[in-house]
């Protein structure tokens, strides 16, 4: 392996990684976000669901600009809009700009998402490949593990901005390693018109739909917790931030875990068998996860999520990595469809989620049942899904 792809196996992840620190290191600002500027509960899970919404319509600008002007070029350009968005949220004092700020947080993530993986296309090939697409699963999953904790002890020793402070600082490194360390690309000028085309064609290929629905519904289970998670803590258990932070572990730690053993088995077993199982532990976890009435912590909640959150990991960078190995050739608009698509689907849940008053875990427990379920279905039914287990 060559040294710019060894440097491009540390970057791409770390670039990859901020899409979900965005998200997770904000999450535990949401009861401190909802007495601060005196809004309902809803409001304040939304401005996590418009950052979602951001990042959908991001990464399909970003995937055109992308296969168009160039990989680097499209990253330094996010990494601008993200810093002045970052700044605009710390010193906002109406929630109305604060939704403006997190719109643009995820518009620009739309870039680092879509260049990450158009990337490891562009420069890794065959086994290669699934190794970068399962190191760039990886940092996805050392987001929840790290951000939650790190986002629940500033807000509690510290104020909400506090984890803006420390976006600011993570967005203004990556914009000199990028320009130190990303060659600029000699992309092939992809017309608007091919563009469209390419995507009417992913459109059509329900494989490709199938796949990007699971990986949808694979992804929304974080958020959930994400969502209704802080509100349990403060006002279910009457306990710090901190303490959703903490309990935040045992959801990333189990991503982490199954996506790293997957690395590990990715040689020996089959791509049907690898997400076979992630789907079964899925479904068998979920329905033991309903079957429970009560709960005395937080944390008895997050082990069963935990566990569905483990089986994913044998699951999303299987599934992603079948589309992008069929559609190589158009790396940034395949990155850029699936990751909207799959979006779109996160936040059309997350804002039914947030329309719920007050969910007890026992209600959310059933979703997860329903997410479960439905990706076994989708994957049973997936047109030609044995074609991609040798």
């Amino acid at each position: 392996m060559q040294k710019y792809q060894k440097q491009l196996l540390i970057l791409l992840p770390i670039l990859n990684l901020i899409c979900g620190v965005t998200i997770d290191l904000y999450a535990p600002s949401l009861p401190q976000i909802e007495q601060f500027y005196r809004i309902s509960q809803s409001l304040a899970q939304n401005t996590i669901t418009i950052t979602i919404l951001g990042f959908a319509l991001g990464q399909l600008i970003f995937g055109l600009l992308s296969d168009h002007y160039g990989r680097r070029s499209t990253i330094i350009l996010a990494l601008i809009v993200y810093l002045v968005a970052t700044c605009e949220i710390i010193f906002c004092k109406s929630v109305s700009l604060l939704l403006v700020g997190r719109a643009l947080q995820g518009f620009a993530c739309g870039s680092f998402a879509v260049n990450s993986r158009a990337l490891a296309v562009d420069n890794f090939s065959g086994h290669d490949l699934k190794i970068a697409i399962v190191y760039l699963s990886l940092a996805w999953g050392i987001g929840p593990i790290v951000a939650p904790y790190i986002g629940g002890v500033l807000v509690t020793y510290l104020t909400w901005q506090s984890t803006f402070y420390v976006l600011l600082i993570y967005a203004l490194l990556l914009l000199w390693f990028t320009h130190t360390i990303i060659k600029s690309s000699n992309n092939k000028q992809l017309g608007f018109k091919a563009y469209f085309l390419a995507i009417k064609i992913m459109l059509l290929d329900r494989e490709f739909l199938f796949r990007t629905i699971i990986l949808g519904l694979c992804y929304v289970q974080g958020i959930i917790f994400n969502l209704t998670a802080p509100f349990w803590v403060t006002n279910l258990f009457h306990q710090e931030p901190a303490v959703f932070g903490q309990s935040a572990l045992f959801l990333g730690v189990g991503y982490f875990c199954g996506t790293l053993l997957n690395r590990g088995l990715i040689k020996r077993l089959k791509e049907r068998s690898l997400i076979g199982f992630g789907l079964a532990l899925g479904v068998l976890c979920s329905f033991l996860f309903v079957s429970i009435d009560t709960f005395a912590t937080i944390y008895e909640a997050a082990a069963f999520i935990a566990v569905i959150n483990f089986g994913a990991g044998f699951i999303f960078s299987n599934v992603m990595a079948g589309n992008l190995a069929k559609y190589a050739k158009f790396a940034g608009i395949c990155t850029a469809l699936q990751g909207s698509l799959m979006l779109i689907i996160g936040a059309t849940i997350s804002i039914l989620v947030s329309a719920m008053k007050n969910p007890s875990i026992h209600q959310i427990s059933y979703i997860f049942l329903g997410l479960t379920i439905l990706q076994l279905i989708m994957y049973i039914y997936m047109p030609n899904a044995k074609l991609h287990s040798k």
